[in-house]
């Protein structure tokens, strides 16, 4: 798993001011067939979040203004809010979308908030500005299908760093008149989806998942995957109903990343259940996170 738990913690336990220290306690050693080994619990940044009564301390204000509530949502959406601060000038906003997408959380929820944090900053959200007319633009040429109507709402940060999340806008949806975007959600993913853990061998041969694809294959006009992995550069490749993808651009310095890549060739894709497979190499295949590799697949409309 790569994921972002949330955790509580009673404010008893800040101190006023810098003197304030985090420590990481790691478990004991796991006793396996060669040995012992330390858990793999590998940590790369830790954010705390203060949480204000709003009535006691300013803090900025702001609203959504683009796009409006009911609205139909092209492939290029215009994002815009207004804002103020008591504490002065708005210095950031971001725009956060609560649809359906692939899981970047890495926590089995695709209809959600989506957005993460990465070493203290924003990460696969719709769209950030500084820019005084606080306005940035959505690209939907990826976005999936929706199965229920779009929220979206506004981060604001002032100068002083707080941040004001505003009322979401909805009723949203999506009107592309040139395509659909498939989101195929993968199943039957093997509870360990690598060849090798605590250093020794569990599996030598491919690993397997599935994905069902239910538009005709006569219309897709292109599809990417997306998957979180550690141990990248092992990858061997992957491999679409025993076709193998072109795609092996996954060097990743041995740490969490997450990549969405063009899936080639198209003609891998067959309408209903498709099986996607690891390709064994030599050395240790990478370890691929929950909930899997994901598929889009973007279809011409007739």
């Amino acid at each position: 798993h790569q994921w972002q738990p949330a955790l509580s913690f009673p404010l008893s336990e800040f101190n006023a001011g810098t003197n304030n220290q985090f420590e990481l306690r790691i478990g004991p050693l796991i006793p396996i067939t060669t040995g012992t080994h330390p858990p793999y619990t590998c940590i790369y940044s830790v954010t705390f979040r203060i949480y204000y009564d709003a009535k006691a301390k300013p803090h900025p204000t702001g609203k959504v203004i683009a796009p409006a509530a009911g609205l139909a949502l092209g492939e290029a959406v215009e994002l815009a809010a207004s804002s103020s601060s008591p504490n002065g000038a708005v210095t950031h906003i971001d725009f956060l979308g609560h649809y359906e997408d692939l899981n970047y959380e890495g926590d089995g929820a695709y209809l959600r908030w989506h957005g993460g944090l990465k070493q203290g900053a924003l990460s696969n959200h719709i769209g950030s500005t500084d820019a005084p007319t606080h306005k940035a633009v959505w690209d939907t040429s990826w976005v999936p299908d929706q199965p229920e109507p779009i929220q979206i709402a506004a981060r604001i940060t002032d100068a002083t760093g707080l941040i004001y999340f505003t009322e979401p806008v909805g009723g949203l949806k999506l009107e592309r008149p040139r395509f659909s975007v498939e989101l195929c959600k993968p199943y039957d993913v093997p509870q360990a989806f690598t060849s090798c853990q605590y250093g020794i061998w569990i599996h030598r041969g491919p690993r397997s998942e599935k994905f069902k694809v239910s538009g005709d294959p006569a219309r897709i006009v292109d599809a990417r995957f997306g998957l979180s992995c550690w141990n990248a550069p092992s990858s061997s490749g992957l491999s679409v109903n025993e076709v193998p993808l072109e795609e092996k651009r996954t060097n990743g310095a041995g740490s969490h990343f997450f990549f969405s890549l063009p899936l080639r060739p198209l003609n891998a894709l067959k309408q209903g259940e498709n099986i996607l497979s690891t390709i064994p190499g030599p050395g240790r295949q990478s370890d691929i996170h929950w909930p899997g590799v994901m598929v889009l697949v973007k279809y011409r409309k007739e």
